[in-house]
């Protein structure tokens, strides 16, 4: 029984390296001077001199057990023999045990007498590699403090456990990389959004809501409507189809809307055009009414009044197509006849029909 004992004693605590002279827990007592080569081992609560008391000295104190103190037979000398080789063996075991097979130094790399953990395993770090630093690149940290010396994909700050900005944009690989120290997304940033931290929205005033990362302007140009480097100015209210020059002086790309003119279409067409309807012909350096003048109105722009007794006349020659009542004539400046049944007669001069009283060829010559 008190083989089967010792053989549980001797074994060490987890991660402590066994010495013979030492017991308890931590192997932090030493043993007496008492036992043979001052060597002991703690067996339920009772101190055992492992190789028994130095000569002379019997045991003496509670709790002290000294294993050479029994009857000497052949049978006790022989345990004895046995009991030491089995007590080298199992220190033998426990220094082997506690070097390569303890918990915590599971993840040492190249252990050996001398030095039971010279390194750590990828990924681990601490004077017996006994915790985890997966989350530096590839698992590479400093095996003193755990410090990443790189952190991985989607990782920032001094102890790389801090995500990238959410909206920063993925490498090739799939994955997010921003600045370890400052979070700065190293890949631009997904599509509508902009900033250092890709933090800042794209105006919903830019095509397809995208923008350039660096500075918010519109990368693909402005929606209809809005013109300027970041989509912030309205096209003039008169462009048709609201559509303008997206840069420069904004000049209106599709025309004018209906009763304005103009580079910015912002000025009325003239009231004389005929159904308010104009345009400004850059090349005449004019307005033109498209449809001509109203009654009484000449000229591309109509602003010129038709002469004399004109009602209407040709927009680009001015001659009379109608004259006032009571004249006649290509310019309308010759009186109807008296004997014209109101003083009525066409263009040429003809009486629509005569006075009472008179009668015969109703085309005078005056």
């Amino acid at each position: 029984m008190e083989v089967t004992y010792m053989l549980v004693a001797l074994f060490c605590a987890p991660g402590l390296r066994r010495d013979a002279t030492f017991y308890g827990k931590n192997c932090q007592m030493k043993c007496s001077n008492t036992c043979i080569n001052s060597q002991c081992q703690l067996q339920n609560a009772t101190l055992v001199c492992t190789d028994g008391c130095v000569p002379g000295i019997r045991n003496t104190s509670p709790g002290m057990k000294h294993m050479q103190e029994r009857p000497q037979n052949r049978l006790t000398d022989d345990m004895d023999t046995n009991m030491s080789r089995t007590v080298l063996l199992v220190q033998l075991l426990c220094s082997v045990s506690c070097i390569i097979g303890a918990p915590h130094s599971r993840h040492c790399l190249w252990p050996s007498a001398s030095d039971p953990c010279p390194a750590c395993e990828r990924g681990w770090y601490g004077g017996d590699c006994n915790f985890n630093c997966s989350f530096c690149d590839s698992g590479v940290c400093v095996r003193d403090t755990g410090i990443c010396k790189q952190c991985r994909a989607g990782y920032f700050s001094h102890n790389c456990n801090v995500t990238c900005p959410p909206n920063c944009r993925k490498n090739d690989d799939g994955k997010v990389y921003c600045d370890r120290e400052s979070g700065v997304c190293l890949q631009n940033c997904k599509g509508g959004w902009w900033g250092d931290w890709c933090e800042r929205k794209c105006s919903d005033r830019c095509q397809d809501n995208s923008c350039y990362f660096y500075d918010g302007s519109c990368a693909r140009g402005c929606r209809n409507g809005w013109a300027g480097d970041s989509c912030d100015t309205r096209c003039p209210g008169g462009c048709h189809g609201d559509t303008c020059e997206q840069n420069g002086s904004h000049t209106c790309t599709r025309g004018c809307k209906h009763g304005v003119h103009g580079r910015h279409c912002n000025k009325k067409c003239n009231r004389h055009c005929r159904d308010q309807d104009c345009f400004y012909d850059h090349r005449m350096n004019s307005t033109v009414c498209r449809q001509g003048c109203v009654d009484g109105w000449m000229s591309l722009d109509c602003k010129l009044k038709c002469s004399g007794n004109c009602e209407a006349c040709s927009q680009e020659t001015g001659e009379c197509s109608r004259c006032t009542q009571g004249y006649w004539g290509t310019d309308c400046t010759r009186p109807c006849s008296a004997t014209c049944f109101n003083q009525t007669c066409d263009r040429d001069g003809r009486c629509s029909s005569c006075q009472l009283g008179y009668h015969g060829d109703t085309f005078i010559i005056i």
